[in-house]
């Protein structure tokens, strides 16, 4: 979601300033704040009992999280990540729900963006519950493509081999193998070793 930024300063919003890899939401802590990135990149990503991490999203400029749990009253299920150095825009529960009453034309919007989001995740969903590896690997890298371009041609998908194993739950080993193996069979090209696809 998008709110205006100089509507969000008008009731109270503040902005927080973040290190790549510190942690803006913590899993199990109560909602308190509407988020949305001024500027860099935020994952919500949770971790398994081992340590692995799986990536469920990344938000950019422009773009809130973390907003389920507010509306819910509920703890975030997961954590919020700062992938870059970013800066958030933050403004309490109470004032975010005042600027709905006052501002209805976002909650429709809201509506939609949820909407999308249980759509995607559903999806993401049906990509984790496959066996395959390259199965998964090629759902994200066609949602990718979906999400960042209108071409027919091969893509360049500005996700590391790491990051798709974060997003796909998949060991950083079996990207690497199955990428490779793609690529033989000409199901993806590789150039100066970034994937496109």
């Amino acid at each position: 979601m998008n709110i205006d930024n100089a509507l969000l300063f008008s009731y109270g919003g503040i902005v927080k300033s973040y290190n790549k890899g510190d942690y803006i939401i913590h899993e199990g802590e109560p909602a308190r704040f509407y988020h949305q990135v001024l500027d860099g990149q935020v994952k919500l990503s949770c971790f398994n009992l081992d340590g692995k991490k799986f990536t469920f999203q990344v938000f950019k400029d422009g773009e809130s999280f973390g907003e389920p749990s507010l509306f819910l009253n509920e703890k975030y299920p997961v954590y919020a990540i700062s992938d870059t150095a970013s800066t958030v825009i933050i403004l309490s529960k109470d004032q975010f729900f005042q600027l709905l009453d006052d501002h209805p034309d976002y909650q429709k919007k809201f509506l939609y963006i949820f909407a999308g989001r249980l759509f995607n995740k559903t999806n993401t969903s049906k990509l984790i519950i496959s066996e395959n590896p390259e199965s998964r690997i090629i759902a994200l890298l066609t949602k990718y493509k979906k999400e960042n371009t209108t071409m027919d041609g091969p893509v360049l998908i500005r996700h590391t081999r790491q990051e798709i194993a974060d997003f796909t739950g998949l060991r950083i080993e079996t990207v690497i193998r199955t990428v490779r193996k793609m690529y033989r069979e000409q199901k993806l090209i590789i150039r100066d070793r970034k994937i496109y696809f």
